[in-house]
């Protein structure tokens, strides 16, 4: 069964909100280019060059920092830090751009920062960014790259629409549904405040009552709404790392887009990179990522390696201390992330943060004297918030097959499907469009990258009842009802839309409202100095990690006339190794290579070229020859390493014991 095949009998799209609100301050990526070039003009440290081009022909600037007296950027290790690769999250620019003030003002302060290198992409997709600020509810973070989503050989013909005019477009709650509107209700009102929607929890008996759709009418009559909205690709969706290939947004290909094709082109000519940073919507510090989960083939993970979970957790705890954050969005699928691709491709550490959460997902910084009952109590809310928002996996039959009903075990189900005989493809086929409509609703929702609308969420863990330090909790914890009281007593409202009746061409009496887009996404203006501040000072913090190599002077034995032993100790005196599990299993970059310059007739023990795969912190690692020379020769011993830079070190034969 093709990809198409496929559209034909799960085609369109049940759109979620999620694109940004912008405060009206916000610049555009024009504008965030020009700040880009003024810092590297106002720094003597930052240098300003581009990476490539967008499909619209924006730049992809690139600012790279070394401290003054440091040494070649390309032989030092590397610090990468990446923003706009989401076109809706723009606080992840404008942090990246403060970071890069902030680490040029005290670049000659900074112990930390010696001889390193910090790359910084603040603005990956300037196309993305301004496609975000012209169509806001629309986009999803996407290029404006056109994309048939719908498979129906039209482009961005059905689109989300402000229907009512209210100036945003949220929202459509449609209650008790009619069988020939093809919609299937998935949703509650909330028992504890009527503007939020809650999925039912057949534990209590409660019954969905409601679907829930984006704003927008049947524009192309295929009884679907908003499905083929403008745009685009998720260029978080089109790194080859798991590439997600039956989803519409992912692109025809890995590294369709410049975009992508570019950052990867760019990376894998620069082997001194140790880590990378990227700046947005998923978090991998606060929530550290599974080291269990493999991809079918059991090669791949989906997660992290075991053996790099103890660094994960290491810098995550330095993340928590410096930005005091106790929760943040946990991500659901990275498949086709570029933080995914950096970790599982290129083998280095890789990291993503929000850069900003809802505040009392933060701590305060006086939050260290609260009593240790409210800070358990905070810490419980933010499991809680997470428990809600992880769906629990379900297993559906489809054409026989035992599937889960997430977006990889559907796509490995139509895998195995298309590699079937003919006449078993065929019987496949049909039975999938035997199956109820609200399933092939779900799978269509699930093929299309949207969130799975009948999927059930784990209850929230139970709480003891004897517990009198904690705070008594109230109603309505759920995620939804925490942002709303922060948009009440925060953001005077702004961040949610009344649902207003309205009569709906296709549907008849609807609601429209909900969370205002973006509102989850962007802080206040006022918020970008605290965050910058916060994202630089753990930016040295991380490249205060850094492997450090170090060499001993080389150690130089006469053991009798014309035989020499020769030893050399190679040091990590980082608090990482110098390079991660994934990365050793990777293979993409040679071991760094101790050898020394004799012939082998020459070396009678030991091998000529040692090869070290990683050395761990506070490890050292010995090389040692048996050689036959004169007294007075010189030997080379060349330490070659890709993240390092090689070195040579020169020792003379003596008869002295211990020479340099």
């Amino acid at each position: 069964m093709n990809r198409f095949l496929l559209a034909g009998i799960v085609c369109g799209v049940l759109p979620t909100m999620a694109s940004p609100v912008l405060a009206d301050d916000t610049p555009g990526a024009d504008e965030l280019i020009r700040q880009i070039r003024e810092v590297a003009s106002t720094y003597k440290s930052v240098e300003y060059s581009t990476i490539g081009k967008t499909r619209m022909g924006n730049p992809i600037p690139l600012l790279t920092f070394t401290p003054l007296g440091s040494g070649v950027p390309s032989a030092q290790p590397a610090l990468l830090i990446v923003a706009g690769v989401d076109g809706r999250h723009t606080v992840g620019v404008q942090t990246a751009i403060g970071v890069a003030r902030a680490l040029a003002n005290d670049a000659g302060e900074s112990q930390s920062l010696a001889n390193k290198t910090i790359y910084i992409v603040p603005i990956l997709s300037a196309d993305a960014v301004d496609f975000a600020q012209s169509f806001p509810g629309v986009t999803k973070g996407r290029t404006p790259t056109p994309v048939d989503a719908d498979h129906d050989g039209r482009i961005d013909e059905d689109r989300p629409a402000d229907i009512n005019h209210d100036g945003v477009i949220t929202m459509m709650r449609i209650k008790d549904p009619s069988a020939d509107s093809g919609l299937t209700a998935t949703h509650m009102i909330d028992e504890d405040d009527p503007r939020i929607m809650v999925k039912p929890d057949a534990k209590k008996d409660q019954i969905a009552t409601h679907a829930i759709i984006v704003e927008g009418i049947d524009v192309d009559g295929d009884g679907l709404i908003a499905e083929d909205a403008r745009g685009g690709i998720d260029l978080n969706k089109n790194f080859p790392s798991l590439w997600p290939e039956f989803v519409h947004d992912a692109g025809p290909h890995a590294l369709y887009e410049p975009e992508a094709r570019a950052i990867v082109d760019w990376m894998l000519a620069h082997d001194n990179i140790i880590a990378v940073m990227t700046y947005g919507p998923n978090d991998t510090l606060v929530n550290v990522p599974s080291d269990s989960k493999m991809d079918q083939s059991g090669r791949i993970p989906k997660g992290i390696d075991k053996k790099d979970t103890r660094i994960y957790k290491q810098v995550s705890k330095a993340f928590n201390d410096i930005t005091h954050m106790t929760g943040a969005p946990k991500p659901s699928d990275m498949q086709g992330s570029f933080t995914s691709w950096a970790y599982t491709h290129q083998g280095v550490y890789a990291f993503e943060t929000p850069v900003w959460v809802r505040p009392d997902l933060a701590k305060a910084d006086d939050a260290k004297d609260q009593k240790d009952g409210e800070a358990d109590s905070q810490n419980e809310e933010a499991k809680d918030a997470e428990q809600e928002s992880e769906p629990e996996i379900e297993i559906i039959k489809i054409a026989g097959m035992e599937v889960e009903f997430t977006q990889e075990g559907i796509q490995a189900a139509f895998a195995e499907v298309q590699a079937m005989p003919e006449d078993k493809r065929l019987e496949a086929f049909q039975a999938l469009q035997d199956l109820p409509d609200d399933v092939r609703q779900r799978i269509r929702a699930i093929v299309s990258g949207q969130d799975d609308p009948g999927a059930t969420t784990k209850s929230e863990s139970p709480k003891k009842s004897d517990d009198k330090k904690s705070p008594k909790k109230k109603n309505g914890k759920g995620d939804d009802a925490k942002w709303l009281a922060y948009s009440d007593d925060k953001r005077e409202g702004s961040g949610f839309i009344p649902w207003t009746s309205f009569d709906h061409p296709d549907f008849g009496a609807v609601e429209i409202g909900g969370f205002v887009p973006g509102f989850r996404m962007n802080p206040p203006s006022e918020e970008l100095e605290r965050l910058a501040t916060e994202q630089a000072a753990f930016v040295r913090d991380l490249v205060g990690m850094f492997p450090v190599i170090r060499t001993d002077p080389v150690s130089v034995k006469k053991l009798d006339q014309g035989l020499w032993q020769v030893s050399l100790r190679i040091h990590n005196d980082g608090k990482l190794p110098t390079r991660s599990a994934k990365g050793v299993k990777a293979r993409r970059l040679p071991p760094m290579r101790i050898e020394i310059n004799l012939p082998t007739e020459r070396v009678l023990s030991g091998q000529r070229r040692v090869m070290v795969n990683t050395i761990e912190p506070g490890v050292f690692q010995d090389a040692s020859w048996m050689v036959l020379g004169e007294l007075g020769d010189t030997i080379t011993i060349e330490v070659k390493s890709a993240e390092f830079g090689d070195r040579a070190l020169d020792v003379v034969l003596t008869d002295v014991e211990e020479g340099q």
